[in-house]
């Protein structure tokens, strides 16, 4: 989350020289909606993703890179994957 120096509040910050893709794993996009603290969140085939940009800067892995990650998933789904919803 990068600084907005005007205000001092927090904000995104668009860098148009870097571009990221996501895989969607042809699943069709419904909505898209962002909060006031700069998270960006996505609905795909009734399930609720959140896109993460992250900027790293530091000695091991400075760069930037992005992933997605989906809300609808429970603990004990992703630990046990046989005991989730669908099974």
């Amino acid at each position: 989350m990068d600084i907005d120096p005007a205000t001092g509040r927090p904000g995104i910050a668009i860098d148009a020289s870097h571009f990221f893709k996501i895989a969607l794993d042809n699943a069709s996009l419904n909505d898209i909606v962002s909060t006031n603290d700069g998270r960006i969140f996505f609905t795909a085939d009734d399930k609720l993703y959140e896109f993460v940009y992250e900027h790293n800067t530091g000695w091991f892995g400075g760069g930037r890179r992005c992933r997605v990650v989906n809300q609808s998933v429970t603990l004990l789904s992703t630990l046990i994957p046989f005991l989730g919803p669908g099974s």
